[in-house]
């Protein structure tokens, strides 16, 4: 069985290859972690808009807190990166992780260590 740890280095070893194979759907992952960081929505939100269909589940999370506006704004956004053509690779990439979170995943995105994001009470 592969620990969490193991599944962390797996993810930054992975985007790393994605950085160097696309390093476009890269960029976008990089914008878009950062906007959903700089807009104070949750990253839990932004990994249900990209991998959920349960249209009911992402609703539930979806901000209270912020103008609809600037939310209808984030959700486009999103939608564009999951537009882009390299989008599915990483896709595939993170649907076959079962230990990792959308927070862990995301900080790893925007530079996090996985000793970092391993068992970080903050961002769980």
């Amino acid at each position: 069985m592969i620990s969490e740890m193991d599944e962390l280095k797996q993810v930054k070893s992975n985007l790393e290859q994605l950085h160097n194979e696309a390093p476009h759907i890269y960029a976008k992952l990089e914008y878009i972690a950062s906007l959903t960081r700089q807009l104070s929505i949750h990253y839990k939100y932004l990994g249900l808009l990209m991998f959920s269909n349960d249209a009911e589940l992402v609703q539930n999370n979806r901000p209270t807190l912020i103008r609809e506006s600037v939310l209808a704004l984030y959700e486009q956004e999103v939608e564009k990166v999951k537009a882009e053509q390299n989008f599915i690779l990483f896709k595939n990439m993170m649907l076959n992780l079962h230990n990792v979170d959308y927070p862990q995943m995301f900080l790893i995105i925007l530079g996090a260590e996985p000793n970092f994001v391993f068992h970080n009470n903050i961002i769980k």
